[in-house]
């Protein structure tokens, strides 16, 4: 925290609290005007909540708060389970979690109401490139997936996008879900400390390095300096009967450090819960503190800039305070160090959520979203740190499975996969050939440049699965620009199959694209030899090109 004098030539703002803010206004101008490229460009980081691993927790334990409600009797099977996102971002997610949940409940069988997932944010333009994108269309058709606009600090209601519906207080019979991915950590917040037994609030002081007369320009925030001064507070400080006794709470108990109040995260889950008259699952996560104790011994914090935007840490001890304050219940494991997995339920008792419990105590409790990135981590650094070597074909797949077939778990390890199935067992082989699909079906473009299809296209050439290679190869054209390698790659696999028009036409075109391709220009030749006799050739067939488009 710096120490400079609040009349310095370049104060911005100052007696405010946080979550009054001009900040705040920043964050929502870089959102709009980002849209979608603020995940396509890594200027956002999500992949640790955004993975298959992940969204086949958060499935499994919507789907075991449906079966507590259902044996309860408290679960209409006439209207939806409404599943809200919040601030769902690139969509993907959604999608991998959506997939998930309509598998749990294909397999339940009958006696589940149908499912609704809606995926939201503030930034209407993320709003409408969901609704175009091609990987959600199937969930579209199936009427399953909707959309809404929705502000999560004033939003009271939601609007159905494809469904030209309303959701306002009391419309939903069943609970609603609500999913809060780094997102509580993106919303309002006010910042307090204890000092020798007072309780403060935090005002920041926002100064600039250099003179800002244009608070509009988007490179604003890396310039910014925020430190605070301390103020004298009662506990009556909201006027709410539930946030005051979580100030009154920390009051008591806390000295000699500083916290965080969610007040943004608050609202919002105020309004989603009246939605259906205060009967809420929340999952959530996110970096923060989930105990008591590890709010002590910390300084009013900073932001955390990320580009244009920033973030803070997230009190999820308050947000279990607030729900136990309005008559819910948490479910919270032990302190973690990385990332903060919670799920959070108002209107439902906790002696009738054992299903619930018992997977999130069992799963994500016990190994979540921070301990999962940690190994996999761990295992791909491990590998690139023996140059030379590669694992054993049966550790990567026992790895893809944990990963619940994680395309970017995959992606390091392809090379290894590729160079070793050929000579593996047969059924070594099949479960190679079935990891291949569960991964296509994880995958999204998610503009990182890693050619997904095209390791899976060489994967299936290896298993002498032509036809599989031809569509994957086909996806990574589609996906990334055409490539001479891929096309040469698509026209030897149509030669094995003895489609030779096919394949010539694909060796012409790699030459179009590249005339010096010589591989291409090679194969051509003989593929026209081939032709122009009628018969077939007796040598070795052409192999599938190297480890990587240059390599062709």
């Amino acid at each position: 925290m710096t120490t400079d004098e609040p009349n310095s030539p370049h104060l911005i703002e100052a007696g405010k609290r946080l979550s009054e803010s001009f900040l705040w206004r920043l964050q929502r101008q870089f959102y709009d005007a980002a849209g979608q490229d603020a995940w396509a460009s890594g200027t956002i980081p999500c992949y640790i909540t955004t993975n298959p691993f992940v969204a086949r927790e958060y499935a499994r334990l919507i789907h075991a708060y449906m079966l507590d409600l259902k044996r309860e009797g408290k679960l209409s099977e006439d209207a939806p389970l409404t599943v809200v996102e919040i601030g769902a971002g690139h969509g993907h997610f959604g999608f991998l979690c959506l997939k998930k949940l309509l598998s749990l409940r294909q397999r339940a069988g009958a006696g589940l109401p149908p499912l609704r997932y809606v995926m939201t944010d503030f930034t209407h333009s993320n709003v409408l490139a969901w609704q175009a994108a091609k990987h959600l269309q199937g969930f579209i058709e199936q009427g399953v997936l909707d959309f809404a606009s929705f502000d999560a600090e004033t939003s009271t209601g939601l609007h159905l996008l494809l469904a030209d519906e309303e959701l306002q207080p009391g419309s939903l019979q069943n609970p609603v879900v609500v999913i809060a991915n780094y997102v509580f950590d993106s919303l309002l917040q006010d910042v307090f400390r204890v000092e020798r037994g007072r309780l403060q609030e935090c005002l920041p002081r926002i100064r600039s390095t250099q003179a800002e007369p244009d608070l509009e320009v988007p490179d604003l925030m890396g310039r910014l300096i925020v430190d605070y001064e301390f103020r004298d507070i009662e506990t009556s400080y909201y006027g709410d009967a539930v946030l005051d006794p979580i100030l009154e709470t920390y009051a008591a108990k806390l000295d000699d450090t500083a916290f965080m109040m969610p007040v943004g995260a608050f609202t919002c889950l105020r309004n989603l819960a009246a939605l259906s008259n205060g009967r809420m699952l929340l999952l959530s996560a996110d970096k923060g503190a989930t105990h008591l104790h590890e709010l002590l011994n910390r300084f009013p914090p900073s932001p955390v800039t990320h580009g244009g935007c920033f973030s803070f840490s997230v009190n999820y001890d308050a947000l279990r305070r607030f729900f136990e304050n309005r008559g819910g219940c948490a479910l919270i494991g032990a302190a973690r160090q990385s990332l903060a997995m919670a799920g959070f339920v108002q209107g439902t008792p906790r002696e009738e959520l054992q299903s619930l419990a018992l997977t999130y105590f069992d799963g994500p409790g016990s190994f979540g979203p921070g301990e999962y990135l940690s190994l996999t981590r761990l295992v791909r650094d491990a590998v690139a740190a023996e140059a030379g070597s590669q694992p054993d074909l049966s550790h990567i797949l026992a790895l893809l499975r944990l990963s619940a077939w994680d395309p970017q778990v995959f992606y390091p390890h392809a090379s290894s996969m590729i160079d070793r199935v050929e000579d593996a067992s047969e059924a070594l082989k099949t479960e190679v050939a079935s990891a291949v699909r569960h991964i296509w079906d994880n995958y999204v473009p998610s503009g990182d440049g890693r050619d997904i299809p095209y390791e899976l296209g060489r994967i299936c050439f290896r298993l002498k699965d032509y036809l599989g290679a031809i569509r994957y190869y086909e996806a990574s054209n589609q996906v990334f620009k055409e490539h001479p390698a891929t096309l040469a790659n698509i026209g030897v696999s149509y030669w094995y199959l003895q489609q030779l028009e096919r394949a010539l036409a694909c060796f012409e075109r790699a030459l179009e694209i590249d005339p010096d391709f010589a591989r291409a220009r090679g194969c051509r030749l003989r593929v026209l030899a081939e032709i122009e006799d009628s018969r077939s050739l007796s040598g070795v067939r052409p192999a599938a090109s190297g480890t990587s488009h240059e390599e062709g």
